[in-house]
């Protein structure tokens, strides 16, 4: 019985850091979903602020 129980309390602990572990990993997931939303949104802008730097270069070459 004692056998069975420290067994029982072994799997008992592998499952604990297993939920630490998994909760865990869902966080870390959580915070690159959202460092992944913020460099999308700063690609929007760059491509936004090169769209109007190549304007500006082809409104000054046009004047030449």
């Amino acid at each position: 019985m004692d056998e069975l129980r420290e067994k029982l309390e072994a799997l008992e602990n592998k499952i604990d850091k297993l939920l630490k572990n998994y909760k865990e990993l869902q966080l870390e997931n959580t915070e690159l979903k959202e460092k992944v939303q913020d460099l999308e949104l700063k690609i929007e802008e760059y491509e936004k602020e090169r769209a109007l730097v190549v304007e500006k270069i082809e409104s000054l070459v046009n004047r030449i």
